[in-house]
């Protein structure tokens, strides 16, 4: 009974800490995935959003940096796309705000695009301080052509002049679609992402974190980052979690198997005798495994049998926080039960194949 609770305890910890460095893995794959990873580990970013600093400093400061040997292109932004949107409305008619509809709104530079791998799927990419740009999923929820509509962000009106692929920067609140404003942001700047070659990444990042130091304030320590390191931050519960969970789970495995080798260790012992009787009335190597296996074999099932509905109900209420999941299938399941069921073997067949080979008359002599 106490190693079929150990099983339990164990099943819940190896299937979370899978579950959780998979569903980690699926949603920094997700965030920005029109970036592959080593993409997002090149790309600079650091807030540029001090209020002391006037406009034209922070534009000055940016231009310092992106001309510094292995800065390949430089992307300006309001916000960081990992902490917030411009905007979340805009209007069919000038200035009617009953027209408003929800829809994610984003100030963009032309080279936007371009820099985020962001391909077009019809029209064309920002020309004009007059042009607009929709994804996919904008386009699909409102379920029409929008190529030469206008749409009004107050009273200025853009002309949507192309659908891009759907850009995803949050992966727990369903996009409602964006729509991206051509800004050259001489009014605010408050983020910039500068893309670098891949073997100078590290150099430009010193380079810009010395120039930040020498133009700040002494009391402000700034922060240069690449966008991989913003997605782990921003995935902050799961990357942090599935540490501890690992650990809890490393932990009740080795409680697991020590009592298993214990428990065996004193079985095989004390049947010897039963053994050596076995052996002697014809019973081969395969008999006197599934004699002793067979304890742990109906101890892994059953634990097992418990344990796995309560995780999958856990794991069904667990999903519905993301707009994407991992693939909790037949194979996630019988993956980790093959692995502790090949992890148990391991343990126990020393013990068992030891006691299988012993010689019955040794045995009998010594009973």
């Amino acid at each position: 009974m106490l190693l079929g609770i150990q099983f339990f305890i164990c099943w819940i910890f190896v299937s979370l800490t899978v579950a959780l460095y998979m569903q980690a893995e699926k949603t920094e794959s997700t965030l920005f995935n029109t970036l592959t990873e080593k993409e997002k580990a090149n790309i600079l970013s650091f807030p540029i959003d001090y209020m002391f600093m006037k406009n034209e400093e922070k534009l000055a400061l940016i231009e310092r940096v992106s001309k510094y040997p292995g800065v390949q292109d430089k992307l300006l932004a309001d916000i960081s796309y990992l902490n917030g949107v411009s905007g979340n409305l805009m209007l069919t008619e000038k200035d009617n705000r009953e027209s408003g509809f929800e829809i994610n709104t984003m100030a963009v530079s032309t080279n936007f695009f371009r820099f985020m791998n962001i391909p077009l799927l019809t029209g064309r990419p920002l020309e004009t301080q007059e042009d607009l740009v929709v994804d996919q999923t904008a386009v699909e929820r409102q379920k029409k052509d929008l190529l030469g509509t206008t749409l009004y962000n107050n009273s200025d009106g853009y002309t949507i002049c192309g659908v891009c692929a759907n850009f995803i920067a949050n992966v727990y609140n369903q996009s409602p679609g964006f729509a991206f404003l051509p800004s050259d942001f001489t009014y605010f700047v408050g983020h910039c992402y500068l893309k670098c070659d891949p073997e100078r990444t590290a150099e430009v990042k010193a380079l810009v974190e010395k120039t930040l130091k020498e133009t700040l304030p002494e009391s402000i320590h700034p922060k240069v980052t690449t966008l991989q390191e913003d997605i782990y931050e921003a995935q902050a519960i799961e990357n942090k979690l599935k540490g501890i969970i690992l650990f809890f789970s490393i932990v009740s495995l080795i409680i697991t198997l020590l009592g298993v080798y214990s428990a065996i260790t004193l079985d095989t012992e004390r049947r010897q005798k039963e053994v050596a009787i076995r052996k002697v009335n014809g019973a081969g190597l395969k008999q006197i495994i599934f004699l002793f296996a067979r304890l742990y074999m109906g101890l892994l099932a059953g634990s097992a049998t418990i344990a796995f509905p309560l995780i999958y109900a856990f794991m069904q209420m667990w999903k519905r926080t993301y707009i994407v999941f991992f693939n909790d299938g037949i194979l996630y399941w019988a993956g980790i039960f093959m692995g502790i069921t090949f992890i148990t073997t391991l343990t126990v067949l020393f013990r068992i194949l030891k006691i299988a080979r012993i010689n019955p008359a040794k045995v009998i002599k010594n009973e």
